[in-house]
């Protein structure tokens, strides 16, 4: 349905699903610096808003260029939340049985998301338009941030834990893993010795070797 929308090719559309994945890639692994930064509760409430307006624009795109974007800043957005998500189970609930649950229910929830997300994306489309696609995220969305602004705890930024943060080891993270990814998306398409495919994993494996070689270089990912 979007393809038609936009008039584009199935080639083009698989991009739309590759940046968003890119984009989530790359920003969980600096979350937990970013998580001292600006603590649990700003980095929460700021990267649902990001998600949730991303999801309204990515509804009013008018070119997909413009949904491609969109889809960019959700995905970043979406990585983001996913470490912080986990991280205020074990902040908010104590140890023990209501831990467990909290553990497992976002564990079952985290699951059934991407089960029922084509069936319910399809009877979407089919009975309404592509645009509930992404409008079907505003409610969640402003349900999050009630409860977050009110749940989760108060606490103090520290920037100077900013200045801790390898940004060339993210750099070579950021081109490693989208290289790879690219390069899976690519195979089973063009042909796993087809030579844009082996370039892909040939980046990959020289940028995330050279991340592995640097002093210390998961400094980025400490929570």
């Amino acid at each position: 349905v979007i393809e038609n929308a936009f008039d584009i090719g199935s080639v083009q559309m698989i991009w739309g699903q590759t940046l968003y994945l890119l984009a989530e890639v790359i920003a969980i692994p600096p979350t937990g610096v970013l998580m001292r930064v600006f603590t649990l509760r700003r980095l929460f409430l700021g990267g649902l808003l990001a998600f949730t307006l991303a999801s309204i624009a990515c509804a009013n795109s008018g070119g997909f260029a413009e949904l491609l974007v969109g889809r960019v800043a959700e995905g970043f957005a979406g990585g983001v939340l996913i470490p912080i998500v986990f991280t205020s189970i074990f902040l908010l609930f104590p140890p023990g049985f209501q831990q467990s649950v909290a553990v497992t229910v976002a564990g079952f929830l985290a699951v059934l998301a991407p089960t029922l997300g084509p069936l319910i994306g399809g009877w979407l489309t089919d009975h309404y338009s592509w645009h509930w696609l992404f409008y079907v995220n505003v409610v969640p969305g402003v349900f999050g941030l009630y409860f977050g602004l009110y749940a989760l705890p108060k606490q103090a930024m520290h920037m100077d834990e900013i200045k801790r943060l390898d940004y060339f080891s993210l750099l070579l993270l950021a081109v490693g893993l989208s290289a790879l990814l690219i390069g899976l998306k690519y195979a089973p398409r063009s042909g796993w010795l087809e030579p844009f495919v082996l370039g892909c994993f040939g980046l990959a494996w020289g940028s995330l070797y050279w991340l592995w070689k640097r002093p210390n270089p998961v400094i980025m990912f400490h929570l």
